[in-house]
C-alpha cells in the first residue's frame, strides 16, 4: 500500500532536535549581566570613579551598575593616605547584608593602588579576568566541562555568583550596621590649639582644647569636620587711671568645616564656619577706690580658614586665621566714668596647634 506521509514525517523528527540543541547553545552563549552596586572613596589626585569603572570594564564581561535601591551585590573601594604610602581596601556586600573578607592592597603612587582594587573587582566579577581583558571562549564542542570533585562543592556559607561555579569567600555577618555608601567615617580625634586675638579687649593670647569629628566622602572638595571645644585667654592687662585692670575671656566654641581641597597628599585647607558662647571678664585691681569686678556675656560668629598637615598616619600640624564679628559689644567701665574696653566691629584670630585622631 502506498503511504506518502511516511517519508516527509522522519527527516521532521530528526531536524527539530538539533533546531533546539541550536537554540540552547545560543542562549547559553549569551548569559544575563549581573548588576552591581560599586562606590569608591578616595582622597586627593587619585583615580576619578569614572577611571575605575573603565579599568574593570576593561578586565571583565557579564556585569553592570545596578539601579539605585536595587537589591544587588556592593562593591566598597576606599583609599587614604596615611604616612608616606596609600592604603586601599576593597569589601563586598552580598544582597543579604553579609560582608567578605576584605582585600587591603598598600602602595607609594595611589594610581597604582587603585589600579590592584580595580583587577580585584573584575576577578570577583569574572574569575576569568586578569591583568588584560578576557580572551573568548572556545566554540562550543571543543572543550568538554570539567567534572567539579565532590571536595571542590561549595559551602553554605560561600555563595557562587550567578552563571559561574567560582565561589566568593564570604564572612559571618557583620555584628554592626553597614556605613552610608560612599562615605567613611567618622574619624574621632582630639587637639590643641595656642590663639591670639585682635579686638575683644585689646590683644588676647590663651589656648584652645577641642574635640574633632571628620569624614571621607567620594568627593575630594567636601570631607566634612566637625569641632566642639573650650578656650580661654590669658589676662590682658589695661591701664586705667590710679592702675589697671586685667581682661580674660572664656568661651565654649563650635566650628563646622564642610569644604576641603587637598593641596598635596599631606596638605589640606579648608573653609569654616564659626561661633562662640562664653564670658568676658574685667577685675580691677585693689588699690582703685571702689573698684569690682565685672563680667558680660560674650557671643560671635564669623569664617575661619585652616591648612592641616599630616605628620605621620594619626597625627596632624594645623594652622587657622578668622573673622568673627561680636554679637554682644559690651562697654565695660571703671567708676566714675572711665572706659575701660569695648569689642571691635571685627575681631582677628589666628591659632596653630595639634590633633590626633584615634
Amino acid at each position: 500500500m502506498f503511504r506518502p506521509s511516511s517519508t516527509r514525517v522522519i527527516p521532521l523528527c530528526l531536524v527539530l532536535p538539533s533546531l533546539c540543541a541550536v537554540s540552547a547553545t545560543v542562549h547559553a552563549a549569551e548569559p544575563e549581566k549581573e548588576a552591581v552596586h560599586l562606590d569608591y572613596v578616595a582622597e586627593g589626585s587619585c583615580p576619578s570613579r569614572g577611571q575605575i569603572l573603565s579599568d574593570v570594564e576593561a578586565r571583565a564581561d557579564g556585569w553592570q551598575i545596578a539601579e539605585p535601591g536595587a537589591r544587588a551585590r556592593r562593591f566598597v573601594l576606599r583609599i587614604e593616605s596615611r604616612d608616606e604610602l596609600y592604603i586601599g581596601r576593597l569589601d563586598i556586600h552580598s544582597p543579604s547584608g553579609e560582608v567578605s573578607t576584605g582585600t587591603e592592597i598598600r602602595g607609594p603612587d595611589c594610581s597604582d593602588v587603585a589600579l590592584g582594587l580595580t583587577v580585584a573587582v573584575a576577578l570577583a566579577l569574572d574569575p576569568r579576568a586578569g591583568g588584560a581583558s578576557p580572551q573568548p571562549l572556545p566554540p562550543t564542542g571543543e572543550t568538554e566541562p570539567r567534572k567539579k570533585p565532590a571536595s571542590e562543592t561549595p559551602p553554605a556559607n560561600r555563595p557562587a555568583r550567578p552563571g559561574s561555579s567560582t565561589p566568593i569567600h564570604t564572612a559571618p555577618p557583620a555584628s554592626a550596621p553597614n556605613r552610608p555608601s560612599g562615605v567613611s567615617g567618622p574619624h574621632v580625634g582630639l587637639g590643641a590649639r595656642i590663639e591670639v586675638s585682635r579686638g575683644v579687649a585689646g590683644t588676647l593670647a590663651g589656648g584652645a582644647l577641642f574635640g574633632e569629628l571628620a569624614w571621607v566622602t567620594p568627593f575630594p572638595w567636601f570631607a566634612p569636620k566637625a569641632r566642639l571645644g573650650g578656650r580661654r585667654t590669658l589676662p590682658a592687662t589695661i591701664d586705667v587711671t590710679g592702675g589697671h585692670v586685667d581682661m580674660t575671656l572664656s568661651a565654649a566654641f563650635a566650628e563646622l568645616c564642610p569644604v576641603a581641597l587637598a593641596l598635596g597628599p599631606r596638605v589640606e585647607a579648608s573653609a569654616c564656619l564659626q561661633g562662640s558662647v562664653g564670658a568676658l571678664s574685667a577685675a580691677a585691681a585693689t588699690n582703685i577706690p571702689a573698684a569690682r569686678d565685672e563680667q558680660r556675656l560674650w557671643l560671635d560668629y564669623g569664617g575661619l580658614g585652616a591648612v592641616r598637615f599630616r605628620v605621620g598616619e594619626r597625627v596632624s600640624l594645623d594652622a587657622c586665621v578668622g573673622l568673627t564679628v561680636p554679637i554682644t559689644r559690651h562697654r565695660i567701665r571703671l567708676e566714675p566714668d572711665e572706659l575701660v574696653s569695648r569689642a571691635a566691629p571685627l575681631v582677628l584670630g589666628a591659632g596653630a596647634g595639634v590633633t590626633h585622631r584615634f
